[in-house]
């Protein structure tokens, strides 16, 4: 992965969290799922963590607060420091920034 790739998902993981999406940051069908996913499509959110995190487990928790309700999702991998977790009103879009952040840190590793 390029610099200006790395940068471009660094800015999409930075914009997903703050409400808004980025496009450029991950190109042809993923992008359509990641966009999918951040307006509420868990079938997107699932289809992308498919496609870049194969092997990773998932969970989606509730956490319910008088004023609202939150989801946390946890990804783990195959070893113990592979673990991201992320939270949002929106089920998808939380487990779009984890997606996010684990690719990430994939990239960083490798």
């Amino acid at each position: 992965m390029t610099h200006e790739h790395i940068k471009a998902l660094d800015n999409l993981i930075a914009a997903v969290e703050g409400g808004a999406f980025l496009l450029g940051a991950i190109k042809g069908r993923l992008e359509d799922k990641a966009y999918d996913a951040f307006f509420g499509s868990l079938d997107a959110a699932k289809a992308l963590h498919e496609a870049l995190l194969p092997g990773w487990a998932w969970e989606i928790m509730t956490i319910n607060y008088p004023e609202k309700t939150s989801y946390v999702v946890m990804l783990k991998g195959r070893k113990v420091r592979d673990l991201m977790a992320s939270g949002n009103q929106n089920p998808a879009r939380a487990w779009l920034i984890a997606i996010l952040k684990a690719y990430r840190a994939q990239v960083d590793a490798s």
